[in-house]
């Protein structure tokens, strides 16, 4: 995992652990050594629905939007990282109305054809 990904609009990864549990209602162990990610808060969710409940967005915010969408995605392509994935379900927004790059499940390394 990259660890020097720190750009305010892209979603930052808090801490993750590789052997997790996961246990029925009875406490029964029902899966084991799952992978459990912990991710900033983007309170506003997903710029999808954000744009859906509102009807569409002014020409302005659009623009603040793919802005800061330019700047995570060329401070991404600096690192090597390809997202591979990008669409309105993933990317989010803050409390502040700032957009967040997220959901990585596809994304590639530019120097390995592995996906994250």
């Amino acid at each position: 995992m990259q660890k020097d990904i720190d750009h305010p609009n892209v979603v930052k990864l808090r801490d993750y652990t590789e052997n997790g549990i996961w246990k029925n209602k009875e406490g029964k162990v029902k899966y084991e050594n799952l992978v459990y990610l912990v991710s900033e808060n983007c309170a506003r969710g997903e710029l999808f629905d954000l744009v859906l409940k509102s009807n569409g967005v002014h020409e302005n915010e659009a623009r603040f939007f793919f802005k800061q969408l330019i700047d995570g995605l060329s401070f991404m392509k600096s690192k090597g990282i390809f997202h591979r994935d990008l669409k309105m379900e993933n990317l989010f927004v803050d409390n502040q109305f700032n957009l967040k790059i997220g959901d990585f499940g596809f994304a590639t390394d530019r120097d390995t054809t592995q996906t994250y």
